[in-house]
């Protein structure tokens, strides 16, 4: 075991790896990037929370940038002079500085309807740009440290009274942004969460950026500034970025896949799926029973088995209703009598708003229209939400034929009721072939 683990151990601790790793976090977040502005720019109600994430991955991108800039320079340039390392050092750190503060009020705006700036959001804003302007300018305008021997000599000093001042921004850099913007947004982010009740879409969208973005990104960039501070550290610091990057650049990459799917940005009209090949294999076997079929109980048990099978919905959970003055009534020769949950969906049906809704989109999300009501509280999509809140329904399916309803599936309300587009797909193709 040894003599493999110690290759590894190398390979992980060498220039090369690092710069590698660097490589791909760099391409991966361009690559995000290119993905979420035209997302953003297509949202005409969350504009914030996309701007601040561009923050987020900007400035981290300028991070990679120096760190490849410096693997480089020490791989294949290291006769050469080091200013343009020190360079993107130094934009860097303005960057990362600018990368927390968007960090700090993503958390804070990302699950409300709209976001404004308090007086803690200014202070905190103006202090940022101070710090990262300190950066600019010695970037730009200071030729002081610019050579390695310097900056070791430098980084080494543990009297703070004598270190330079870019040395001591880039020892409390840490504790600036863990006090000025990680810490508030995270107490603020809580107390809005205990105080307000937000719809299940955004609930899963805060639970995986939390998992999977905000705690993995702060406990590997906590590591990476503990080297400032215990000088012990220092000797496996390119390890320890390769390793980081890596674990970050995997929850960064994941973390936009996962939500996006979950309408983040409210940029999509339904939650993604894909498509899955145990609907074809039912629908097959559906296609079969329905030829058989002549009484209304066979009907409700093929529709209640069907999504069970599918969709792994409870049969317990599935109403299936033929309205008392359709085509069913005749021909599987049902009592003539309105279900009691047949005059509250005629009430709903009457009015032409609603009725066209409901044609338009052919079935009705609970979780999906609430997800909406958050960010666009209309009267329709309150109409509709009050709907399902009163049939407790979590999914609404019509059955028309010739644009007429002759019946419905009503889906109760369930902990983990979301349905992606193809899913949704499915069951329309489902309502269509029961006419």
């Amino acid at each position: 075991m040894i003599y493999i683990l110690n290759p590894i151990s190398e390979i992980i601790r060498s220039d090369s790896f690092a710069l590698t790793v660097l490589i791909l976090s760099f391409t991966t977040k361009i690559y995000l990037l290119k993905k979420l502005i035209p997302l953003g720019l297509t949202s005409s109600v969350i504009r914030t929370p996309w701007f601040l994430l561009l923050g987020i991955l900007v400035g981290s991108s300028f991070g990679d940038i120096a760190w490849i800039t410096k693997l480089i320079h020490k791989l294949f340039f290291f006769e050469k002079p080091y200013a343009l390392v020190i360079f993107w050092t130094r934009i860097s750190w303005a960057f990362v500085i600018i990368q927390y503060q968007s960090f700090g009020l993503f958390i804070e705006s990302f699950f409300l309807k709209s976001f404004t700036l308090n007086r803690r959001h200014t202070a905190t804003i103006l202090c940022s740009a101070i710090y990262s302007l300190y950066f600019f300018i010695i970037a730009f305008f200071d030729s002081n440290l610019t050579d390695l021997a310097s900056r070791d000599y430098a980084r080494a000093i543990s009297d703070s009274s004598l270190m330079p001042l870019e040395f001591k921004a880039i020892r409390y850099a840490g504790l600036f942004m863990l006090s000025l913007h990680i810490i508030p947004g995270t107490l603020s982010m809580i107390r809005h969460l205990y105080k307000h009740p937000l719809p299940t879409l955004l609930k899963r969208q805060i639970k995986i950026i939390i998992c999977y973005l905000f705690a993995p990104y702060i406990c590997m960039e906590a590591m990476l500034a503990i080297q400032y501070i215990t000088p012990a550290f220092r000797h496996n610091f390119t390890a320890i970025v390769a390793v980081s990057t890596i674990f970050i650049t995997y929850a960064i990459a994941y973390c936009m896949h996962t939500v996006i799917k979950l309408r983040f940005l409210n940029a999509t009209p339904h939650v993604q799926s894909p498509y899955s090949d145990n609907f074809i294999n039912n629908f097959k076997t559906l296609l079969e029973a329905c030829s058989h079929i002549t009484k209304k109980s066979e009907l409700t048990e093929l529709t209640k088995n069907f999504f069970e099978q599918t969709f792994a919905i409870n049969q317990a959970d599935t109403t299936f209703i033929i309205c008392s003055d359709g085509v069913y009534s005749n021909s599987l020769k049902a009592v003539p009598t309105p279900h009691p949950t047949e005059i509250l969906i005629k009430q709903f049906l009457s009015n032409t708003l609603q009725a066209d809704y409901l044609k338009k989109q052919k079935i009705l999300l609970y979780n999906e229209i609430e997800f909406s009501q958050f960010y666009q509280d209309t009267p329709l999509n309150t109409a509709v939400l009050t709907f399902l809140k009163t049939l407790n329904a979590e999914m609404f399916i019509p059955v028309y034929q010739h644009g007429i309803v002759i019946a419905y599936i009503i889906i109760n309300r369930q902990k983990n009721g979301l349905y992606g587009n193809h899913k949704q797909d499915e069951i329309i193709v489902f309502a269509r072939y029961l006419k």
